[in-house]
């Protein structure tokens, strides 16, 4: 059981972690956050960015092989609320991979989930209308999956080449 003296370190992470996020926007590596933060336990500091992550207050990323984090705005905050953990990985892959979408094996490959675990978390997430399916132009039967405000790129619609049935796939030749 806690006592107060570790309640009173991890609200003190807690801020010091937004505080330091809020300074670099584009995200904080892991370990600049560490060196930022020596003063603090492991411990206090693993367990202020699991309350952080579990509030949707913080988002984790990879950006190479250097695992980030950054400030979650507190709308987007709000949409992702109730969300499963399954479903929270499976819509930042689908976040990361931007107006070009992607499918949902490359989601598999990405967060090492199951077929059947991303299937329901599509679903979950297309009915909250957090994503979208968008048809590939240049493999009928291929769906890839985007953020739903976001306006597909011209090599998910074809672009200027599309016209109705018909148009110039992305490998440049007519369909």
């Amino acid at each position: 059981m806690e006592d107060s003296s570790s309640r009173a370190l991890i609200a003190t992470a807690l801020n010091r972690i937004l505080d330091i996020c809020r300074g670099t926007p584009e995200g904080v590596s892991n370990i600049a956050l560490g060196e930022q933060m020596q003063d603090v336990s492991l411990t206090a500091r693993a367990q202020a960015i699991n309350i952080l992550l579990q509030k949707h207050q913080l988002q984790v990323f990879k950006h190479g092989d250097t695992l980030m984090y950054k400030e979650q705005s507190r709308e987007e905050a709000g949409r992702l609320k109730g969300l499963q953990p399954e479903d929270l990985l499976v819509y930042q892959v689908i976040q990361a991979a931007k107006n070009d979408g992607i499918w949902t094996r490359d989601m598999k490959r990405e967060t090492n989930l199951q077929q059947p675990q991303i299937a329901k978390a599509i679903k979950n997430l297309e009915a909250r209308k957090l994503i979208k399916a968008v048809q590939c132009i240049n493999n009928k039967t291929k769906k890839v999956y985007m953020l739903a405000e976001l306006k597909p790129s011209e090599k998910i619609t074809g672009g200027a080449w599309y016209s109705g049935d018909s148009h110039i796939g992305a490998c440049g030749k007519f369909c």
